[in-house]
Formats: structure tokens, C-alpha cells, sequence
């Protein structure tokens, strides 16, 4: 029982660290564009480079889950979510902007099929 109990918190907590990476650019996207000079439209993009990612990525999760096992690949994938979220609030260009979302959009990837498992 206990196991189970522990599975299904690990599930939870995960969920809750992958969400805020998509969610938090909608409230943000004015000030956003304020700070850079990036036109509103082509913030809106940010999203679709996640959805694009997720596409492309998504075909090589479970390839990825069977080299690191399924544990491994979604610490690892965390660890990228990590990284994509620093790389994304990295001052000076805006290239890390962009960088960073599409990091981003791997992890979710992995750890999205992964945790479906």
C-alpha cells in the first residue's frame, strides 16, 4: 500500500513541476513583450514551439525510456525542464527566449509519454 501511496504523490509532484514551464507565459506575454521588443504575435509562437516539439520528440520518448529506464528518463527529463527554464530566463538575447521554450517543449515531451506509461 505504501508504494502505491509514494507512486501516486511522485505522479502528482511531477505533474505540478511540468505545468507552471507552459502556463506562467500567458499571464507574463505583456510584460514580456515590454522587456524585449518582441511583437505580442510572435510571443504567441512560444506556445506553438512546445506544441511542435511535443510532435517531433514524443515518437522518440519511449526510445528514450527503455536506454534510462522509465525512472531515469523522467528524472532526466526534469533535469532538462530545469535547464530549459534557466536557458529561458537568461538575460540579454532574446535567442535564449526561444532556446529555452524549445528545451522545454522536449521535457515535456519525454516526461508527458513517459508518465502515461
Amino acid at each position: 500500500m505504501l508504494p502505491a501511496i509514494a507512486g501516486v504523490i511522485a505522479l502528482s509532484l511531477v505533474a505540478v513541476v511540468m505545468r507552471p514551464a507552459i502556463t506562467a507565459v500567458g499571464p507574463l506575454i505583456d510584460r514580456m513583450a515590454a522587456d524585449t521588443g518582441i511583437p505580442l504575435a510572435l510571443l504567441g509562437a512560444l506556445s506553438t514551439i512546445v506544441l511542435i516539439t511535443w510532435a517531433i520528440v514524443s515518437p522518440f520518448a519511449h526510445g528514450v525510456g527503455r536506454r534510462l529506464g522509465l525512472g531515469g528518463a523522467v528524472l532526466a527529463a526534469l533535469g532538462l525542464l530545469a535547464v530549459g527554464v534557466m536557458v529561458r530566463s537568461l538575460p540579454g538575447s532574446t535567442a535564449w527566449l526561444w532556446i529555452g521554450t524549445a528545451l522545454i517543449g522536449i521535457a515535456l515531451a519525454i516526461a508527458n509519454v513517459l508518465m502515461r506509461r
